[in-house]
């Protein structure tokens, strides 16, 4: 015949030394810091981009809460890919963000983003390979502009 003990919990980590609750909760754990460290890495890298964002809108008089294509801005960099390198920034006289990466070759990219969204862009891989065009950022980078970053940052 079988009983079952009941115990008080000790806190998030108590069972970790019973048999199968235990295997499962210490894989979880260390898949959670995992991924939490693979977070941290990617951000730090960001980080330095964050604080241009900060001092570009300094120097044009704004504060990056207050002005939408700022904000429009700091979205646009969290939603980058974590394997791709930060771009230079720049605040146009229209009132628009330019993000620029520039690749091997020759090979760059210049995007701007609008304060209501509009993300304007022009990638340039040789005399005779050019893409450009006008898309929504709707809080997600569309896949066609991502896919161009790539391929600028990677040559």
């Amino acid at each position: 015949m079988s009983a079952v003990v009941m115990r008080p919990c000790l806190g998030l980590l108590d069972g970790l030394n019973m048999p199968v609750a235990g295997d499962f909760a210490k894989q979880s754990v260390r898949k959670t810091f995992e991924h939490i460290a693979d977070f941290k890495k990617s951000r730090i890298t960001l980080s330095g981009v964050f604080n241009d964002l900060q001092l570009l809108a300094q120097e044009s008089g704004v504060r990056v809460a207050e002005h939408q294509a700022f904000m429009f801005a700091q979205r646009f960099l969290l939603a980058l890919p974590s394997e791709i390198r930060p771009p230079e920034l720049a605040y146009d006289e229209d009132g628009e963000i330019a993000f620029d990466w520039h690749g091997d070759r020759g090979c760059y990219m210049s995007l701007t983003l609008r304060d209501d969204g509009r993300l304007s862009y022009a990638a340039r891989f040789s005399a005779f390979d050019k893409e450009y065009g006008t898309k929504r950022f709707d809080n997600s980078i569309p896949k066609q502009v991502i896919e161009l970053v790539r391929r600028v940052t990677q040559s």
